[in-house]
């Protein structure tokens, strides 16, 4: 890449990263960022899953191209049902088991992306979140659209849990998902339809960036794709821009695309996506702890706060959630999100506010017993503490109740600091209303 192009995407990826950072920009995730290793040999996994497929219906791949597609093995078999071709590509994503792709996992590491969109039908990225946010527990949600019955995003979804939805369906036994071109012709018909396209999600969508990276399309799916997702003519002026780094070969298509018949779509001159998604992600992380470092924590020391949130900062994704659900109430909650163990000052304000404070919180999870010192140790042990005159507070039950810890995994069975308080899973969603209704209770009265 030349000097001048270099400088280009750096003044872009800058601009990007400020509205990435703002949660308007949604991605859309396609094939090429799918690089897989396999017995000591890297390729994309879409060719991968098209040679097994290849294998399946006897088709002989050296016929075919170098760059072989799910569709060349489907023209060349020429299924008497197409269900069959469904069914066994099924059956041969279940039995992957190779390690996560790396682009996944560095796109899932930036958590101010919280809607996913695929254009795959494998689960590969849901896993990369869950495996990132959420020490692999399954917590994201896998949406898709399909013709028969297509899921949709909630109304007004607020971001507390991130979604991954397949625009092109996920793996089934039925052929609800895109493998062929004429599948993916049919989805694009049917996502024109205003009536039946999953209306929260694009009504959500009106409002923000997209970022198309690693789909390859042919030149006019390549164009109604687009039209889809940009939602009107794509000569009419709007705020809010679809990019894209490569979407495809076609001469014509970039053209098109070039011209000014095109005011809402720029096509970024950097065409390897994999690339693209490192360069993002450094961009990002550096962004990121540089503001860590110049931005004041959720808290002010000189004030007294009615909770007090102690965690492990792997946590703090999920514990961010835990804090926006008690702030909405009107309750005032100390959340430290200082990278450092703190020093002798803001030891003794985090003392303070542990013996003042109406609540503490304690958020347990596995990532806490990977370290054997943590500071969160010696919280813990002074809330304990001042546990010990609680009694004394009251004669209704509400009086005596301090710690209220919640859990955030499957750990809560591993932690005897707690032995005989009440626990709160974090992942049930009953029981966090009650929590949340329990602490407006305390400290509102």
């Amino acid at each position: 890449m030349d000097k001048h192009l270099n400088k280009e995407l750096d003044r872009f990826m800058n601009h990007l990263i400020q509205e990435v950072q703002k949660g308007n920009v949604v991605p859309i995730i396609g094939q090429e960022l799918y690089e897989i290793q396999h017995n000591g040999s890297t390729f994309n996994l879409y060719q991968y899953l098209a040679k097994k497929l290849a294998e399946i219906f006897n088709v002989n791949c050296q016929e075919l191209p170098n760059n072989v597609h799910l569709n060349h093995i489907i023209m060349k078999a020429k299924p008497s049902n197409i269900c069959d071709v469904h069914y066994e590509m099924n059956n041969i994503i279940r039995e992957l088991n190779i390690d996560l792709p790396n682009s996944l996992e560095k796109l899932a590491e930036i958590n101010d992306f919280n809607l996913f969109i695929t254009t795959t039908f494998d689960s590969l990225l849901k896993k990369a979140v869950d495996k990132i946010r959420f020490n692999s527990q399954s917590q994201t949600k896998h949406l898709a659209f399909n013709i028969n019955q297509p899921d949709d995003i909630e109304p007004n979804w607020n971001q507390d849990h991130p979604v991954v939805y397949g625009l092109f369906g996920k793996a089934t036994e039925l052929p609800d998902y895109v493998i062929s071109d004429e599948d993916q012709l049919e989805f694009m018909h049917a996502l024109q339809d205003r009536e039946y396209r999953p209306k929260n999600l694009f009504s959500y969508l009106q409002n923000k960036h997209i970022l198309i990276i690693g789909s390859n399309h042919s030149n006019w799916l390549a164009r109604f794709f687009l039209r889809i997702i940009n939602n009107v003519r794509l000569s009419e002026p709007k705020n809010n821009k679809i990019f894209f780094n490569h979407l495809s070969d076609n001469e014509l298509l970039n053209q098109f695309l070039d011209s000014n018949q095109v005011n809402n779509i720029r096509r970024l001159q950097h065409n390897n996506p994999i690339d693209f998604v490192d360069r993002l992600y450094k961009k990002w992380s550096q962004t990121k702890s540089s503001t860590n470092i110049s931005i004041e924590p959720f808290y002010d020391i000189n004030k007294d706060y009615q909770i007090f949130l102690s965690y492990a900062r792997e946590d703090e994704f999920s514990v961010k959630k835990i804090y926006d659900l008690l702030i909405k109430t009107g309750l005032s909650v100390w959340f430290d999100k200082h990278e450092l163990d703190p020093g002798e000052t803001f030891k003794k304000s985090i003392e303070y506010q542990i013996k003042s404070c109406r609540l503490f919180i304690p958020i347990l999870s596995i990532n806490i017993q990977k370290k054997k010192e943590r500071f969160l140790f010696y919280e813990w042990n002074l809330a304990k503490e001042r546990k010990k005159f609680f009694p004394e507070f009251g004669k209704h039950s509400d009086d005596q109740t301090f710690i209220m810890p919640i859990f955030i995994d499957d750990s809560y069975s591993h932690f005897n600091d707690f032995e005989g308080i009440h626990m709160t899973n974090f992942n049930d969603d009953s029981s966090m209303k009650q929590f949340i209704r329990t602490c407006v209770r305390i400290c509102k009265g």
